[in-house]
């Protein structure tokens, strides 16, 4: 039994890193496999030319970007995991508070990493190998100007506010709300403002989550302790499940339909390649006298055999 919780109080929920980040530690399980097989590609790929395309089409996909891929999507609940660990309990367990400390310090660098790269890189980011190994960070976001592709870092910074506030501002109700609402409205003025997003639908989507999330922030407001009535905080509560469900009804089906237009354009696609590959590939065909009947190929054979039967008879009436 975990008495985690009896020790620090609610705001610890586990020392265990691997407890309390969820599902993430299966996804690190399945890298850390492909990676091994990559490595295992990469001693025999000298033998065989597919080993070593697997091998580099493999080596490009997960240096680094699956790597990438997964720090952006266990940034969040790593990050708080860290910080809270470090922060409330210290000494009491030096060896766990020092590890998560060393985590904690690698995902606050990451931004940074982050920062470094698109500043770095700017002028080249749409390369192809930029894209293989690094489009994670700027997939389908906007990077002719440096304020959208910095999209990734700002979304990266406002995560590590969001763990800060609930550690450091745990007791203080009134002021996290406050800072959670300023993080919020900032955020949604940088996505109002760029439109970091190539497509126009994931533009719609951001703002109406971000412009959902600092209403949410008002309900909040409403559960503190300056509200002394009970139904007005049980209504707020139901209006705020109310919300959270509406808004991800709303994105299912803009999702579904987004899915549903590149399921089009991916079939238009195909029948435009199909049919240059037909029409062009018959007419090499042809050229190359793949497409001859049994009916040419009969007259073919009448015809040399009359012209043959006729340079015989030339050539008898010579002699």
């Amino acid at each position: 039994m975990d008495t985690t919780k009896k020790v620090y109080g609610e705001i610890v929920d586990s020392t265990n890193v691997l407890k309390a980040t969820g599902v993430y530690p299966v996804f690190l399980l399945l890298l850390f496999g492909a990676m091994l097989y990559t490595f295992s590609l990469k001693l025999c790929r000298n033998r065989n030319i597919h080993i070593r395309r697997q091998y580099t089409s493999l080596e490009r996909r997960i240096y680094y970007d699956a790597i990438l891929r997964f720090m952006l999507e266990i940034d969040l609940k790593l990050v708080h995991q860290c910080i809270v660990v470090a922060w409330f309990v210290r000494q009491n367990a030096l060896i766990t508070s020092s590890f998560h400390a060393l985590l904690g310090v690698g995902m606050i660098v990451f931004p940074l990493f982050v920062l470094c790269f698109i500043c770095s890189n700017k002028d080249h980011l749409l390369d192809r190998e930029k894209v293989m190994r690094y489009g994670t960070l700027y997939d389908g976001i906007k990077v002719e100007d440096t304020s959208t592709a910095l999209y990734s870092f700002f979304f990266l910074m406002r995560r590590l506010a969001f763990a800060c506030l609930v550690v450091f501002l745990g007791e203080r109700e009134y002021l996290k709300i406050m800072s959670f609402l300023w993080i919020q409205t900032l955020y949604l003025i940088y996505c109002g403002w760029t439109r970091p997003h190539v497509e126009s639908s994931f533009n719609f989507i951001e703002k109406l989550n971000e412009f959902t999330l600092v209403t949410m922030g008002y309900l909040m407001f409403l559960m503190t302790h300056y509200m002394m009535d009970q139904e007005v905080k049980y209504n707020a509560g139901w209006l705020a499940v109310i919300t959270c469900l509406s808004l991800y009804a709303v994105n299912l089906l803009l999702m579904v339909g987004i899915f549903l237009r590149e399921l089009q354009h991916a079939y238009k696609m195909y029948k435009i390649r199909r049919k240059f590959i037909l029409q062009y590939g018959r007419k090499e065909m042809i050229e190359q006298n793949y497409f001859k009947s049994s009916r040419d190929m009969g007259v073919m054979r009448s015809i040399k055999s009359r012209g043959s039967s006729r340079d015989d008879g030339l050539k008898n009436r010579r002699r």
